[in-house]
């Protein structure tokens, strides 16, 4: 098996077959241990925890210890809250209800416990063509060097070369909404309570949506734009 892409999906994918005994490469892009900027998705289901602790036991209880659960969501209306839920502490061999860690970090540990597993991982390797065959898949990168699967997953992000090559879009529906999102360091001098905090229409940000969420060394805050917002500055 040949894997396109070595994001969440790519490195989950490649994790899953070596888990079923199948041989598997990945091929990527970047440089190995490129990373990519910003937290990116910083939020990871107990229901993607448990498929991790399936496909490498103890991988979905490092992932939780190295995030955190916010103590708290709250969600404001205008100023006023309105809505309020706390979690409460859990035993330690009980996986949370979500962790909160940047993507780069989840990346991390997925490429380090794809290579325990036994996965290839190929990096400066950029698809540049596929052409599937009657019996195999072949992917030429832009370094010019070949190679031929019985199957080829498609895991390079929106604009897949592998989408592409065979004429699918990608699905799911898109918001025609912008955001300026923001990571901020956590400052050891102020030390904030753990919440995640949603503002709709918050007064002191013109009436716009604000999401304040925690993670793991730092705060991402969403700021909702306006229509006649320039998001460039």
């Amino acid at each position: 098996m040949l894997v396109v892409g070595a994001g969440p999906a790519g490195l989950s994918c490649a994790l899953a077959l070596r888990a079923r005994g199948i041989d598997v490469t990945v091929l990527d892009e970047r440089a190995a241990g490129g990373l990519r900027p910003g937290s990116r998705a910083i939020y990871t289901h107990r229901a993607s925890l448990r498929l991790f602790e399936e496909m490498r036991p103890g991988l979905g209880f490092d992932l939780a210890r190295r995030g955190i659960v916010w103590s708290t969501n709250r969600t404001l209306w205008r100023g006023r809250e309105v809505y309020a839920r706390s979690f409460r502490p859990r035993p330690d061999d009980v996986l949370p209800p979500f962790t909160s860690l940047p993507q780069t970090e989840v990346e991390r540990c997925l490429v380090e416990a794809c290579e325990s597993a036994g996965v290839e991982l190929i990096w400066n390797a950029r698809a540049q063509t596929v052409a599937a065959h009657a019996d195999a898949v072949q992917v030429t990168t832009s370094a010019g060097r070949t190679w031929v699967a019985s199957w080829v997953v498609g895991a390079d992000g929106a604009r897949s070369t592998v989408r592409r090559a065979i004429g699918t879009a990608m699905q799911g529906s898109r918001s025609e909404n912008a955001y300026v999102i923001v990571d901020l360091g956590e400052n050891p001098d102020e030390q904030r309570p753990a919440e995640r905090i949603f503002h709709y229409e918050h007064p002191a940000a013109g009436g716009r949506n604000v999401l304040v969420v925690p993670f793991r060394g730092g705060w991402r805050v969403d700021l909702q734009c306006r229509a006649d917002d320039d998001v460039e500055r």
